[in-house]
């Protein structure tokens, strides 16, 4: 199980995600540093396909074909 709590802010309709505070229980842990590692990356992809997910379609065609034309969340972008 994991809880999140977001702090975030809306500037001439841009919106900022200041910092995310996570909690989780994740059982019997032997490498620590791994389960921090997996719960940020999860907020990773999780924020970048909230942000910039979106389907389109061309001619028929879905335009994003594989993870080449899917835009993830860069160092500079991600919250505290």
């Amino acid at each position: 199980y994991v809880a999140a709590a977001a702090e975030v802010s809306v500037t001439d309709g841009q919106l900022r995600i200041h910092r995310i505070v996570a909690a989780t229980d994740p059982g019997h842990v032997v490498n620590p540093a791994q389960v921090e590692r997996q719960v940020e990356g999860s907020f990773v992809y999780g924020l970048s396909a909230c942000i910039y997910g979106e389907c389109t379609v061309n001619g028929g065609r879905m335009e994003q074909e594989n993870f080449d034309s899917y835009e993830v969340l860069r160092m500079a972008e991600m919250p505290e």
